[in-house]
């Protein structure tokens, strides 16, 4: 309920402000040499509100078979990264996360999965 509030106040005061922004205390010589910053901090801020409703209306826009499969895409970035890390690690660091023959191509066989998964939840997700 703050942070509406906050936001609201800040909106009202881009839109109508009571006063000169004067950039640097007023230091400029008599110069609002702070308007063409007040407005690009304004043009800022009104951006970054609009592309968060347009991802509030995005998120609600989609139907929840798509919800269900941009979850699982991101579930599986977040696996096959994991695996690549492990691999990674083994790599750079064999003495302290060094991995056998088997689990390395076991690691490897479940990259290849998972990335196969992954193409097929794109996909599915590009025909809805």
């Amino acid at each position: 309920m703050r942070i509406n509030l906050l936001i609201s106040i800040l909106i009202v005061q881009i839109f109508f402000p009571l006063s000169k922004a004067l950039a640097h205390f007023g230091l400029a010589d008599g110069e609002d040499v702070g308007h063409g910053i007040f407005w690009a901090y304004g043009i800022i801020f009104i951006t970054l509100i609009g592309f968060i409703f347009y991802r509030r209306f995005d998120r609600r826009r989609a139907t929840p078979e798509q919800q269900s499969l941009r979850l699982q895409l991101k579930e599986l970035n977040v696996a096959l990264n994991n695996c690549f890390k492990q691999i990674q690690n083994a790599d750079e660091y064999p003495n302290e996360c060094g991995l056998s023959i088997e689990q390395r191509q076991k690691n490897l066989d479940a990259t290849k999965l998972i990335q196969d998964q992954i193409d097929h939840t794109k996909e599915m997700l590009s025909a809805t």
